[in-house]
Parts: structure tokens; sequence; C-alpha cells
């Protein structure tokens, strides 16, 4: 120490200089901001789905025509299904056969079976006799049950 300066205490004020130079190594060390930015999610999360089934126990039903008349008989399939068409009088299955959706089957005494317009059991077929339209289904009756929780988890 010279004889110029006094000495430095506790109570000693600050040059511009030493004040400037504590302004700047504060700002060093605390930062002067950040260059990352927050951007708000605004797509909402998916929705959680489980999803379950099983087979429906259906008791079997009795065979029913869906129609049934003497010659001439027709019927509009309207979902697709296996037709069957049986000689209700004999008891004779006459035609077995899948149909697409909004098919036509036709039973004409003189013709046969017609399904769609294309003849599949040919004619004669006897008059006086009645004839059966039976529709199967091969679909299997299930249930299904769900939960759907909004937003997901968080």
């Amino acid at each position: 120490m010279t004889k110029d300066q006094a000495p430095i205490s506790d109570n000693a004020p600050m040059s511009k200089s030493q004040l400037v130079l504590g302004i700047c190594a504060a700002l060093v060390i605390a930062g002067c901001g950040s260059n990352k930015t927050t951007t708000l999610n605004t797509t909402p999360p998916q929705p959680e789905e489980r999803w379950s089934k099983s087979p429906l126990a259906v008791p079997p039903s009795p065979a029913r025509p869906v129609q049934q008349a003497p010659a001439p008989l027709v019927y509009l399939v309207e979902t697709a299904a296996l037709v069957r068409v049986v000689d209700a009088t004999s008891g004779e299955e006459l035609l077995r056969v899948p149909v697409p959706a909004h098919t036509i089957v036709a039973v004409n005494a003189s013709v046969g079976v017609q399904i769609g317009g294309a003849t599949m059991k040919l004619g004669p077929l006897p008059a006086d006799h009645q004839y059966a339209i039976y529709l199967e289904s091969n679909e299997e009756s299930i249930t299904r049950q769900g939960i759907i929780r909004p937003g997901g988890r968080p």
C-alpha cells in the first residue's frame, strides 16, 4: 500500500469503475436472458379407448319361412344371406345358395326356382304344392363394451 492510497474498509465508498465492474459481473452471473421460447401445446391429447367383445348366447329358434305360399312365390332378400327353398308339401329341399343383398328369389311352377333372374332349379314343379323360402345367417351375435376416457391420462 502506498502513501496516497487509503486503506480499504467495509464502509469506504466504491469508485465508478468498481461499480460498473460489479454490475457487469452480476449480470454475467445472473444471465441477461434466455434464448429458449416456451410454446403451448394447442392440440388436445388423444382419448384413451378400451374395448372388449364377447359372443352373445342366443337360444336356438325354430326355423320359420320368410315367405310360404303356392307358386308363383316371390321374395326380395334385403341383406346377404343363405337362402333355402323348400317344397313345403313334400319336405324336399329344392335349393340352398348364398345370395347378395337386394336379390329377388322366385318360385314358378313352370320355370322352377330363380335367383336374381337366373334359373337355379329347373321346372316344372308341382303346381298344387306349397313352397317356402328360408333365410339363414352365418353371422354370430356379439356384445361389445367399451370405455372412452377423454384426453387420456396425465
